[in-house]
């Protein structure tokens, strides 16, 4: 701790990490497009998350004196949250807090209040959004729908984990197996900032707005296939997800990032499996019918739907680069496809970078779409969401006895 807190820069050291730094941000635009994706939705839905472009420019600016001079007021006003966990007593997790708060304030540091974490983006009900990029280096494209639900509660979260338990099988099978659309193919339950929403991704060969119809057209065909459900069937699932929820952690360190996890959003949910699995045992085949039309169907009062598109510029006769690859028996093969290689990272190191903020004009979607072409118009047209609530008053938990 002390050396961090009077950490002095290497000229050497700097010049490698920054350009290092620098090639591995330039090297974004050839990975893969769900990566970029996943990325873009970090850019567009976080209150405060920076451009890889953005990044760049500032990078290129900042030299070893400009680094050096912020190094000393990195520990000016600081805030400590920590946590131990394990075979450790309340008297020497003390300790290690004092060690930590002795080194600040030998450099004179000052604490500070809590700062809020990062809030998510609010859509509007009835929002259909697309944001739009082209990549120049991989032969397929992306697709990344995010259906935005509601704020955190425990009702929500098991509607929300129930029908992705049902249909995450029926997602993998219609949209790969039998529409092959790609071989990337998967569908999750987002919990950002206290935010709950359903997310599809797909990576094609084929075009993104086929993509985008598909995944619409998956969603349609859930609501009957929910209701055609047996009783038991249906009671199945829920059993499957009480049981996964309240599966005890294997080890002390899957044990420890649970807590930390509800300490580092703030919310201090320790019974949040409990709690949750009781309401999921309430839930019924009508109960969860009307989730999917009120907030994942067109024309549902709830829906709020934001779709990115990573399009493919390279030309479908181009001549896909062979690779090396481990398979599951851990031996070297050869494989032709779209993942990270070489050739790819020298293609975007060569390739000339689009200029900061540029957004390309949107496909047409078939689904009416409003584009975003500002990111930071966009999101104060929006608005956020409030911070995620707090379950319980942490200062008020009693200390062992």
């Amino acid at each position: 701790m002390d050396k961090l807190v009077h950490f002095k820069p290497d000229l050497n050291r700097f010049n490698v990490l920054k350009e290092v730094y620098g090639r591995q941000l330039k090297n974004f635009f050839a990975t893969e497009p769900n990566r970029q994706s996943t990325w873009y939705f970090n850019v567009l839905m976080s209150e405060i998350c920076f451009t890889k472009e953005a990044l760049m420019e500032t990078l290129n600016d900042l030299t070893y004196e400009k680094f050096s001079a912020m190094a000393p007021d990195l520990f000016k006003d600081v805030y400590v949250e920590g946590f131990v966990f394990g075979n450790v007593s309340r008297k020497k997790a003390e300790s290690f807090l004092e060690e930590v708060e002795s080194s600040l304030r030998s450099v004179n540091a000052k604490p500070i209040a809590p700062v809020d974490r990062m809030r998510l983006v609010k859509l509007a009900e009835g929002s259909e959004l697309v944001y739009h990029r082209e990549n120049e280096v991989h032969k397929s494209s992306s697709v990344t729908t995010y259906y935005q639900c509601a704020f955190e509660n425990p009702r929500m979260n098991m509607l929300l984990e129930l029908f992705e338990q049902i249909t995450n099988e029926p997602c993998f099978d219609i949209l790969r197996t039998k529409e092959q659309l790609g071989y990337i193919v998967f569908s999750q339950v987002k919990n950002v900032s206290g935010v709950l929403g359903l997310q599809v991704l797909v990576q094609s060969h084929k075009s993104p707005e086929h993509v985008d119809e598909r995944i619409e057209s998956f969603l349609r065909e859930m609501q009957p296939f929910v209701a055609a459900l047996t009783d038991a069937e249906f009671a199945t699932h829920v059993e499957a997800l009480a049981v996964r929820r309240l599966e005890k952690p294997k080890t002390i360190a899957q044990q420890a990032t649970k807590f930390w996890n509800e300490i580092y959003v703030r919310q201090y949910n320790f019974d949040r499996d409990a709690t949750e699995v009781a309401e999921l045992r309430k839930l019924t085949k009508e109960d969860l019918n009307g989730f999917i039309t009120e907030y994942l169907l067109p024309g549902g009062k709830q829906r709020k739907k934001f779709t990115i598109h990573i399009t493919s510029t390279v030309p479908a006769d181009a001549v896909s680069r062979k690779r090396p690859s481990v398979d599951m028996e851990g031996t070297d093969s050869e494989e032709t496809g779209d993942d990270d290689s070489e050739d790819d990272i020298e293609m975007a190191q060569s390739a000339e970078l689009p200029p900061p903020g540029d957004i390309v004009s949107p496909v047409k979607t078939g689904n009416k779409c409003d584009a975003i072409r500002d990111i930071e118009h966009f999101k104060k047209k929006m608005g956020f969401h409030p911070v995620p609530p707090v379950y319980i008053d942490i200062d008020t938990v009693l200390p062992d006895q």
